[in-house]
């Protein structure tokens, strides 16, 4: 899925909460830690693998979170976490999710889904959802549609061939955070309930 933190030292507690969960359960596994990137990255929000390219996308708040100030920026890492540029892409208030599809990336930034070229690093479109309260996470399906949460107003959005619309808005959504679509369902992960669903792409029903 997507880092879901806000702060490093979050994110490291979680790390070792889980790191011992896992090594004490009964298949016996254990972690060891490969790497870790260098103290540059500005309140790191998501990571994303571009398995094509063989590098990592990771989204910096960049000063204060939820705030429309363009600190917000986008990192390439390597899979060796060094840095190999950090200011990548910039223009962003408060960069969340990320979704990849066709040499794009897709950033959720509050109320808007922006568009990158992977190529350049450029903005090339954005998509402004002036209904959402606060976009989190990124998913993009095998046809290219894009899938934007909204942890805020318990909503699910769709952005389709251009166009945006409200996909869910279910009861069952309670501070969805993060998203991914994989063989035709669309997983989605609730902060308020702790609970992750299995949604049905065409019937939209949750399991």
């Amino acid at each position: 899925m997507k880092t879901l933190f806000k702060h490093n030292s979050i994110f490291f507690i979680f790390l070792s909460t889980l790191f011992l969960i896992i090594s004490t359960n009964s298949f016996g596994q254990t972690f060891t830690k490969a790497w870790e990137t260098d103290t540059l990255l500005d309140l790191p929000e998501s990571a994303l693998y571009d398995l094509q390219n063989n590098q990592i996308y990771v989204s910096s708040i960049g000063g204060k979170f939820s705030q429309h100030d363009g600190n917000g920026f986008i990192s390439r890492i390597g899979t060796d976490g060094k840095i190999i540029e950090l200011k990548w892409s910039t223009g962003f208030d408060s960069p969340q999710g990320l979704g990849l599809f066709n040499n794009q990336l897709f950033v959720a930034d509050m109320n808007r889904v922006v568009v990158v070229d992977i190529k350049t690093g450029k903005i090339i479109k954005e998509h402004k959802i002036e209904a959402a309260k606060f976009l989190n996470d990124v998913t993009t399906d095998k046809n290219g549609d894009v899938y934007v949460s909204d942890c805020v107003d318990n909503k699910i959005y769709r952005i389709s061939n251009e166009k945006v619309e409200l996909w869910s808005e279910d009861p069952l959504l309670n501070g969805t955070n993060g998203l991914l679509c994989h063989n035709d369902k669309l997983y989605a992960l609730n902060m308020g309930n702790a609970l992750l669903y299995s949604i049905d792409q065409i019937t939209k029903t949750f399991t």
